[in-house]
């Protein structure tokens, strides 16, 4: 099966796509506007409760996708427990088991 995607979160400060197929969920966080408390509180939630899901569904991990310039993604994405992969597309891959 081909990967689909879609828009799945969409907020002021930041937006998360979601890309799956049989084998992977990946998560395209594509900007993040301002890192805020608020923002940074925000987004947390979200990827927690998206790892739990992924989990629940049967992934046995995460992974996340962004470009590679952004260092307050990194900064977030490692605290959030996610490891560096390497690069696809374009974009840096973090990987956080479920």
């Amino acid at each position: 099966m081909q990967s689909q995607s879609f828009t799945l979160v969409k907020k002021d400060g930041y937006e998360v796509g979601l890309e799956y197929s049989e084998d992977f969920a990946i998560l395209h966080l594509p900007f993040v506007k301002k890192m805020n408390k608020s923002t940074y509180k925000d987004m947390k939630l979200c990827l927690e409760d998206l790892s739990r899901f992924a989990g629940t569904v049967g992934y046995p991990s995460l992974w996340v996708a962004f470009p590679p310039e952004d260092l307050l993604l990194t900064k977030f994405v490692i605290k959030m427990g996610f490891e560096l992969r390497g690069e696809a597309d374009g974009l840096t891959v973090y990987e956080r088991n479920t």
